[in-house]
């Protein structure tokens, strides 16, 4: 399943991350990742060591709780994993399923006209800021072949009702702040 879930500004913070973060993305060690590089914001509960592209990210990931909040009874749902991934052209993620009790919103940052997402029985080629909410629970890959590099911004978001550790607490604060 893909829902489409609104669209937010990314011009900012797709400039940022090409300008400035991009010399910085490593490659997936996924064993379904093939050709395929992440720049971490948040992993595993943790901010990442330089918290410089988290507060770059900071305004735009507010926003996009907002927009996410109707998911939640409209109630600020938590952060999870929160990455840049970007798959090249030629690249792809095989079919699989992710376990993990969370939401995955995918905004498009750089857009590729042969890039795809599937979950399920569907499938989209993202556009540039709209916020697509992709089910990952189920089967579910993406395809790049196009010209140039898909690359999106991806947000683990956590139920409110799941209750939030310590560190997602400092992290919503932080963001806040």
């Amino acid at each position: 399943m893909i829902r489409p879930l609104g669209f937010l500004d990314v011009a900012r913070l797709s400039g940022s991350f090409t300008m400035i973060f991009a010399k910085d993305m490593v490659d997936s060690r996924d064993v379904v990742d093939h050709d395929v590089r992440h720049f971490w914001l948040r992993h595993e509960g943790r901010d990442v060591e330089n918290d410089k592209p988290w507060k770059a990210a900071k305004g735009f990931l507010t926003r996009l709780r907002n927009e996410a909040a109707p998911l939640f009874g409209n109630r600020a749902p938590s952060f999870g994993d929160v990455f840049v991934r970007s798959i090249a052209p030629g690249g792809r993620i095989d079919w699989h399923t992710d376990p993990a009790p969370v939401h995955r919103v995918h905004i498009c940052l750089n857009p590729s006209p042969g890039g795809f997402l599937f979950s399920g029985g569907m499938s989209i080629c993202p556009a540039v800021g709209n916020l697509l909410l992709v089910e990952h629970r189920i089967l579910h890959s993406a395809i790049n072949l196009g010209p140039c590099p898909l690359v999106e911004l991806v947000t683990e978001l956590v139920s409110p009702d799941q209750g939030e550790t310590d560190d997602d607490a400092e992290a919503l604060v932080a963001l806040e702040a």
